[in-house]
């Protein structure tokens, strides 16, 4: 984003996309698209929980008919919850 802006300010001309390419589009994410499998490995789903928003999509999953979320946060060497 802070290119755009730095391009409006110089009065960069903006460059035409190349039209012989094949566009590619996502879908929007759905909170379904947060639920992980609590089968599986920490490790396993680690980078999925890595990239989760916690407040507006949050990792979760259903264990013994209940609704967990997750929070995922690294912490630093000084952080009051380092051994």
């Amino acid at each position: 984003m802070s290119e755009a802006v730095a391009r409006i300010n110089d009065e960069t001309a903006p460059v035409p996309q190349d039209a012989t390419v094949e566009p590619t589009f996502h879908r929007k994410r759905t909170p379904a698209d947060s639920e992980i499998d609590p089968s599986l490995s920490l490790e396993a789903l680690f980078n999925k929980i890595r990239l989760m928003d916690p407040e507006r999509y949050p990792a979760y999953f259903y264990l013994h008919g209940q609704k967990y979320t997750i929070e995922l946060r690294k912490v630093s060497s000084d952080d009051k919850f380092h051994d």
